[in-house]
């Protein structure tokens, strides 16, 4: 099952080189400094992008979208970092990897769609009050934190999201 390539990958992922392509700013090096001053309608070129894509869409000037591609990919692969972190968790634990995955698909983050409540809440600028209260939130990842080290897993993004839990009760004043 995927949740045992999962573990498998993250147990070994320090085996695994990273190489880069380039070099620090190369890509911002080949940007032009502004949009060309009679940019081509994005609308004549529609069908040729819809022949690749199902959902083409204008992002803003040139090099909106290379940017956007850019936060994109980076979120899927913290996304999935996320996941196989907290899945290595819960199968460590001896939760089985097949009931683990039901039982997360059927729980409330498993059924919201990943951007819904970015659209709710950031976009708008709307963060108090928070959805699910900070307290409960850091318990239960602090649970998690505690859980993970019985089982000696790393969870690097889980003990991120604990540090800035605290710092935020600490500006808050709710510690």
């Amino acid at each position: 099952p995927v949740v045992h390539w999962i573990a498998d990958y993250r147990a070994r992922v320090h085996e695994r080189p990273v190489l880069a392509q380039t070099e620090p700013g190369d890509i911002k090096a080949r940007m032009p400094a502004a949009p060309p001053d009679d940019p081509e309608a994005f609308d004549a070129f529609l069908p040729v992008l819809r022949s690749f894509s199902d959902a083409p869409h204008l992002v803003g000037p040139i090099g909106a979208g290379s940017i956007a591609k850019l936060v994109h990919n980076c979120s899927g692969y913290i996304l999935q970092t996320a996941l196989a972190e907290t899945f290595t968790l819960g199968v460590k634990a001896g939760v089985d990897p097949e009931a683990l995955w039901e039982a997360v698909r059927m729980g409330a983050l498993g059924r919201r769609r990943t951007f819904d409540t970015l659209s709710r809440n950031f976009l708008p600028g709307r963060f108090d009050p928070p959805d699910f209260a900070l307290e409960l939130a850091r318990k239960d990842v602090a649970l998690a934190v505690e859980l993970a080290r019985e089982y000696d897993v790393p969870m690097r993004l889980a003990n991120l999201t604990l540090m800035e839990m605290i710092d935020r009760r600490v500006r808050t004043g709710i510690l």
